[in-house]
């Protein structure tokens, strides 16, 4: 017999995290801990700086040609990244 105040762990850890504001935080981190499996080694190895504020990612890229690379592929890295968190968890990415 199930009593009404009985909740699945799934649903508690969803509350948890909403009341405390840590939703964006986490799929934050796991997109940039997957970086280099989204991206592929080669773009990878060039990135110095990735983080993520206000809902920007924030790119750093020592390589010319990977950096336009990304700027041309702006929208379709920014779609295959929001689609990776199974929500927009990012707005913007900015390439430097």
């Amino acid at each position: 017999m199930r009593r009404t105040n009985d909740h699945s762990l799934k649903d508690a850890i969803k509350h948890l995290l909403n009341a405390y504001k840590l939703k964006g935080k986490i799929l934050e981190t796991r997109l940039l801990g997957e970086w280099e499996t989204l991206v592929g080694d080669t773009v990878a190895k060039y990135t110095d700086d990735l983080y993520v504020r206000d809902k920007k990612l924030y790119i750093k890229v020592s390589n010319a040609t990977i950096r336009q690379e990304l700027l041309y592929s702006k929208d379709e890295l920014l779609k295959q990244l929001n689609a990776f968190a199974g929500e927009i968890a990012l707005d913007d990415i900015i390439v430097r």
